[in-house]
C-alpha cells in the first residue's frame, strides 16, 4: 500500500510507519498531503481488487476526509440530513448521535442556498438573536 501513498499534488509519499500509525490508530501529523497520499493508495488497492473498475480517487479522497476528521476531532462528518445528489455532496460535522431532525438550522439554510438566496440566517448557532 504504501508504494501508493502518493499525493498527486506534491508527489509527498506517506511512509510505511505513517501508514502503519494511521492502521494502529496512534498519533500522526496530520496534513492536507498526507490525507491526499492515503486517498490515492485505497483508490490503487479498491482498483485492484475490482479489476480496474473502482471509484475515482477522489470519491476517496472526501472519504479519508470524513474518516480524519472523526478520528482527530471526534465529529462525524456525512450526509446526515439526506440532501446529497449526484452533482453535490452535502457534508455536515456534527456530534455522533445528531439526526437530522435535530439540524432545522442546517436544512434552512440549505433550502435558502438552493433557492438561490445566499444570505445569512438571522440569530447566532443556537437560534438565539445575539
Amino acid at each position: 500500500m504504501a508504494e501508493h501513498a502518493v499525493d498527486p499534488r506534491t508527489e509527498y509519499r506517506a511512509s510505511h510507519q505513517t501508514l502503519w500509525k494511521i492502521g494502529s490508530g496512534e498519533a500522526v501529523k496530520i496534513q492536507p498531503r498526507l490525507v491526499r497520499a492515503v486517498a490515492a493508495a485505497v483508490a490503487e488497492v479498491d482498483r485492484g481488487r475490482k479489476g480496474g473498475e473502482a471509484s475515482p480517487v477522489e470519491v476517496w479522497l472526501r472519504r479519508v476526509q470524513i474518516a480524519a476528521a472523526q478520528q482527530y476531532i471526534g465529529l462525524m462528518a456525512d450526509d446526515a440530513i439526506g440532501a446529497s445528489e449526484a452533482d453535490a455532496a452535502v457534508v455536515v460535522a456534527h456530534v455522533p448521535g445528531v439526526t437530522a431532525a435535530d439540524m432545522p438550522r442546517v436544512q434552512e439554510l440549505l433550502r435558502h442556498w438552493a433557492a438561490g438566496d445566499k444570505r445569512e440566517l438571522s440569530g447566532g448557532v443556537d437560534g438565539s438573536e445575539g
